[in-house]
């Protein structure tokens, strides 16, 4: 018989947890170009909202409203299931334009650009 639960259990005191306010500043990493600043965050951001469409940006608006998605299939007259396929495929987008933005972000070396290449051509 399985026993999930107490695996679980016994997974996690193999852990040693530490409360955050006790970590000190001197066991981060030295290396302050791996952590992004809140301001590079927010950057990020809000160039990603540029990137997806008006309807992902108005959903989220709602979501963060704290609107239930009963409340916003009402609103939007819509089915609940269809909002919650919509919001799914939002999320979809938003990741692929941040990774898109990332592999181009200014100032990580050589190692995340990617360069567009005409395709080559027979001559003739």
């Amino acid at each position: 018989m399985s026993h999930t639960c107490l695996d679980q259990l016994r997974a996690q005191s193999k852990w040693k947890w530490s409360d955050l306010d006790d970590l000190d500043p001197a066991d981060e990493p030295a290396s302050a170009t791996t952590i992004p600043s809140r301001q590079e965050d927010k950057d990020l951001l809000l160039r990603v909202l540029d990137r997806v469409p008006r309807e992902c940006r108005e959903l989220w608006r709602m979501i963060v409203a704290g609107l239930s998605y009963r409340e916003m299939s009402l609103r939007m007259d819509v089915a609940e299931g269809t909002l919650r396929v919509r919001v799914l495929r939002c999320r979809e987008k938003a990741v692929a334009a941040r990774r898109e933005l990332l592999e181009r972000r200014p100032g990580d070396g050589d190692r995340n650009i990617t360069v567009k290449r005409p395709p080559n051509r027979a001559e003739g």
